[in-house]
């Protein structure tokens, strides 16, 4: 039987909206058990009053943070020095840190380097660069949720959406030459090592496999490459090649 993940959750009060916790929470509770959680601010601040409600609600342990300057920004301190102690004096399986804010990258890459699952929540602006540093991202803005009518061609795509899908190609041709299949949690978790934001929640979807199906195999030019197939217990589901 496995054993439930541990989670601890640091929020930047000043880079996510209170409004968006809900979200974070039912995200988080089928990872696992959020034994830490902690949120950081200058509370106050007038423009922080409103996550008050919420903060009793969950609850968090709210730390105050004074701005005593312009051009320091003590909550990011903060945040780092009880991420780091957590990593090294708590068991921990998860770190999920809610900011948009790329100063974290290097605590995020420290995390990974301790072999720790690192999970992000933030906008859809982010820093690429601080956003592929997750293993996970997952944008709260709803941004990149596409269109209601799947794309017919690759030549409608842009160019960035273009190296995405080729990289899905390959990761899948991959998969089915080693395997004879790609079943979606190994195609997931694949890609994601690349584009830690292609997941079902930042295009609107609830499963990876409604995912792929939209930005993939609805595509004209891969429709006669692949079919899916079911295994033989009925749940693993897996595309191969079309005979």
């Amino acid at each position: 039987m496995n054993s439930i993940q541990k989670i601890a959750l640091f929020v930047d009060a000043e880079n996510i909206s209170y409004e968006k916790m809900k979200t974070i929470f039912d995200t988080l509770s089928s990872r696992g058990e959020i034994l830490i959680k902690r949120i950081y601010g200058d509370w106050s601040n007038e423009n922080l009053k409103n996550w008050k409600y919420t903060i009793e609600k969950y609850p968090i342990k709210a730390i105050q943070c004074f701005h005593f300057t312009s051009n320091k920004n003590t909550s990011d301190m903060a945040m780092i020095i009880d991420a780091m102690e957590c990593l090294y004096e708590r068991e921990v399986d998860i770190f999920v840190i809610a900011s948009g804010d790329s100063d974290y990258l290097s605590l995020v890459q420290m995390i990974k380097e301790k072999g720790k699952q690192i999970l992000g929540f933030g906008k859809s602006n982010a820093n690429k660069s601080y956003v592929n540093a997750f293993d996970e991202f997952i944008y709260l803005d709803e941004a990149l949720q596409v269109e209601k009518q799947a794309i017919r061609s690759l030549k409608d795509l842009k160019e960035d959406e273009k190296q995405l899908l080729e990289d899905l190609n390959q990761i899948i041709e991959e998969l089915i030459e080693k395997n004879g299949k790609a079943e979606y949690a190994q195609i997931g978790t694949e890609i994601r090592r690349k584009y830690a934001d292609f997941t079902p929640q930042n295009y609107g979807y609830k499963n990876f496999r409604t995912l792929i199906n939209k930005s993939f195999l609805s595509i004209d030019e891969y429709k006669e490459l692949y079919l899916e197939g079911i295994g033989e217990n009925n749940i693993t589901l897996f595309i191969k090649y079309k005979q």
